[in-house]
């Protein structure tokens, strides 16, 4: 399997494998136009056989579409000042430096509202995944929103995502 695991991590840094849900091969080996059974070694010699698209949605010469990574955030509220939030993505590149931006905005019950931010480095596992938790804060008697956006450095640009407490 781990042979699988570099196959499609490399074919994700080159930008030419099809979107898939996360861990589904059968999906994958249908976006590929395989058969239904494959063997793990036929989906390796696809995966590593696969070629860039020439030419953008500019037309011959301009480069392809982006790999567009995925993020989810999902909030839990623990006693205390500070709160955990998890931030997971997918389709960054294999071993890939990802930055996890949280930018929050807190809204006051009296009209006044105050923001701030930080920005935490990650590195995507071998499959393209990353899994990180980040404290963040949620005052009492306060709407706090965290808008959460990873930025991979081969310039993959995850989705945002939002939780509010």
């Amino acid at each position: 399997m781990s042979g699988l695991r570099t196959a499609i991590g490399n074919a994700r840094h080159r930008g030419v494998l099809p979107a898939f849900p996360n861990g589904n091969i059968r999906t994958l080996a249908t976006e590929l136009g395989l058969p239904k059974t494959v063997l793990i070694s036929q989906l390796i010699k696809t995966l590593d056989g696969l070629q860039p698209k020439t030419g953008g949605p500019g037309g011959p010469g301009q480069p392809p579409h982006p790999v567009t990574a995925h993020i989810d955030a999902q909030l839990t509220l623990l006693p205390g000042p500070f709160n955990d939030l998890r931030v997971s993505g997918r389709n960054f590149a294999s071993l890939e430096p990802v930055e996890v931006v949280v930018q929050s905005t807190t809204h006051f019950g009296d009209g006044t509202q105050s923001s701030g931010g930080n920005t935490t480095p990650v590195t995507a596992d071998e499959a393209g995944a990353i899994d990180v938790t980040v404290a963040v804060s949620c005052p009492v008697g306060a709407t706090t929103t965290h808008q959460v956006t990873a930025r991979g450095s081969s310039g993959s640009l995850a989705n945002t995502a939002a939780v509010s407490c």
